[in-house]
């Protein structure tokens, strides 16, 4: 059975694997998709934290019926807006009534505690909302997590920060993420691809999140006031 630093390594990994998947493609992720490779580094990373593998679907389109999918889906879609948007901030329940820049100042805090920027580099990437940066940031503190010593303050941490980042954020995106594509999966029938992304990403949050309430619950943990203060270091990097 592995240790709980190398189901944290295998679970980082396996994060940035699904924030490649939902990163706008370029040709060489797409020549790995069409020769598995990608699917293979998502099966291994899976079983090291589920003791199982995964299989993703296959690709066999050209590049550019693949991106151009990917753009429908995420970006232009019907009337110009995408079929299932990749920022929280697309969806008005989890705004929740705040003004989009308001809600944007939750993310950043997040991430300049921990020392992380987001990258200037992809301008769809430009808002600290999207589902690659919440991903990558949780794979962060994943890695933070798998390199420190067992059972010491820092590993309890990382894992707080972990469980209310995903019971406060991710969890409740990814789950309208994952339905998007689940209820977009005719249009996707040649391409399967993004539902099973959305399906494993969902799952991987959901369970993460469980576990790690448990692991804190058992070892006397509480939960943080609702409103606790992030301590805060600016765009992911």
């Amino acid at each position: 059975m592995a240790s709980a630093n190398e189901c944290a390594r295998h679970r980082s990994c396996l994060l940035i694997l699904l924030s490649q998947g939902f990163s706008h493609p370029n040709e060489a992720f797409h020549q790995h998709l069409l020769d598995g490779t990608y699917q293979v580094a998502v099966s291994q990373a899976h079983e090291g934290i589920f003791g199982q593998t995964f299989s993703l679907p296959g690709v066999t389109s050209s590049f550019t019926d693949y991106e151009a999918l990917y753009i429908e889906l995420f970006h232009i879609g019907k009337n110009g807006t995408p079929m299932v948007g990749l920022h929280a901030g697309d969806y008005s329940d989890l705004l929740d009534g705040q003004p989009r820049p308001e809600f944007m100042l939750d993310y950043n805090r997040w991430y300049r505690h921990f020392g992380l920027k987001v990258s200037q580099d992809d301008p769809s990437l430009d808002l600290p909302d999207h589902l690659v940066c919440q991903l990558q940031f949780l794979a962060w503190l994943s890695h933070l997590e798998a390199e420190v010593a067992p059972g010491t303050n820092s590993v309890a941490g990382y894992r707080r920060a972990q469980r209310d980042f995903i019971q406060r954020n991710a969890e409740p995106f990814v789950t309208r993420v994952a339905d998007g594509l689940t209820k977009a999966r005719p249009k996707l029938s040649h391409e399967p691809l993004f539902a099973a992304l959305g399906a494993l990403t969902h799952a991987l949050i959901t369970h993460t999140g469980h576990e790690l309430a448990s692991t804190l619950e058992a070892s006397g943990m509480r939960l943080p006031e609702p409103d606790a203060g992030i301590p805060v270091v600016e765009s992911w990097s």
